[in-house]
């Protein structure tokens, strides 16, 4: 390495490739998640469709038919319509930055008495403690955004800075509108006259032992899937969507919980390993979707059983009915959409201009959540006091 360490740094903070540390010299993360959600809702889509360009997100969206059909007498004469249908949505970017930043200081202190050897293993190291903070930042954050309590003025609002989150588009609200939200508009699109534009909401009892031997819970599920579910046209089926169901129930710890200990209480034996005596169910589902833990969920503060008031609570209550809620998710309708030049851009090294011996790099992202059909996804939550939990 030519010129002085903290150019050859500068140059090195910028590179891209595979990691340079052993397993042996890596910094144990401890401020990771449990769980992370965006790898879940990208398993009904690929990376393109998550790409747009533009000055804002688009699509339309086809809500109801405008009927032309009529039965006639052979000699009857016509009127002719032209129907406009499909309804055009627009949903505005949303910024995100972070950085990352060393100085010519923390470089020159830690390494001018080692080896050439020895200070390229340093700058390797420094790096990648750096890159960890920034990547665990950005990961957490956006994670967290995903199960963020409605705001109108940050998400619908264009002069907004926040993107939308899963809870405003699958609720247990009246008409999926979130308490606290002005007007009944989500996404642009009005509630009151899309009745389609409403999540699926069914409900049990949380007074009845649902994950006990009563087994509502799985009958309340059944609803769920089936009500998700649309056939494809029986004529001409390329002009409808093909058919899908959710690609996975999010939970938290709770609902994972006893849902797993309904799976037991009604079950003559064990079904895990360890010979039948094993009594875990590793991947539980239901119809074949899965159920995932998402551990933002066991606090996300996202529930509001007080009217208008804009305050929020977790499932554990506060003014709002205690249970694990479950969200039935399909991802092919459910993107975090990234704008084509603005995905994870990476800045080069740069100094402040009253910092000259600061290196920066800062990271952009241009994106938003969006939902391309509120009615294939649903929420099943209590009706009351769940009890017991476990």
């Amino acid at each position: 390495m030519s010129g002085t360490p903290y150019q050859n740094f500068s140059t090195f903070m910028a590179s891209t490739g595979p990691a340079f540390l052993t397993s042996a010299e890596d910094v144990i993360n401890e401020a990771v998640k449990n769980t992370y959600t965006y790898p879940r809702l990208a398993r009904g889509h690929s990376l393109q469709d998550m790409v747009q360009g533009g000055t804002q997100i688009q699509d339309t969206i086809f809500f109801s038919e405008k009927t032309t059909y009529e039965r006639y007498d052979p000699n009857a004469e016509f009127e002719y319509s032209n129907p406009q249908t499909g309804t055009t949505w627009t949903v505005p970017w949303r910024f995100a930055t972070a950085n990352v930043s060393w100085t010519k200081h923390e470089i020159g202190l830690n390494t001018g008495q080692l080896s050439k050897k020895a200070r390229f293993h340093q700058y390797k190291t420094l790096k990648r403690q750096k890159h960890q903070n920034l990547w665990t930042d950005i990961c957490n954050s956006m994670d967290d955004e995903l199960w963020a309590a409605p705001d109108y003025s940050a998400m619908e609002a264009t002069a907004g800075k926040a993107p939308f989150s899963i809870p405003t588009y699958v609720n247990e609200y009246t008409n999926g509108v979130p308490n606290g939200w002005t007007g009944t508009n989500v996404m642009g699109i009005d509630t009151a006259t899309q009745s389609s534009w409403v999540p699926g909401q069914l409900t049990y009892d949380g007074t009845a032992d649902p994950f006990g031997t009563t087994a509502e819970i799985f009958g309340v599920f059944s609803k769920m899937m089936r009500s998700l579910k649309f056939d494809r046209l029986p004529k001409k089926p390329e002009y409808s969507d093909k058919t899908t169901s959710p690609h996975f129930i999010a939970c938290s710890l709770s609902g994972i919980v006893n849902y797993e200990h309904a799976l037991r209480v009604n079950q003559d034996e064990f079904r895990g390993g360890g010979g039948g005596q094993d009594p875990d169910y590793g991947s539980p589902m239901f119809r074949g979707v899965p159920l995932d833990y998402i551990s933002a969920l066991d606090t996300a503060a996202v529930y509001d059983g007080a009217g208008s008031d804009g305050i929020f609570y977790n499932e554990s209550g506060g003014g709002v009915n205690t249970g694990p809620r479950f969200y039935f998710l399909n991802g092919e309708y459910l993107r975090n959409v990234v704008h084509a030049d603005n995905f994870c851009v990476m800045s080069d090294p740069f100094s402040p201009s009253k910092q000259p011996w600061t290196k920066v790099q800062v990271f952009d992202q241009w994106n938003n959540l969006v939902c391309r059909s509120r009615q294939r996804h649903g929420l099943v939550s209590p009706a009351g006091v769940t009890s017991p939990l476990i």
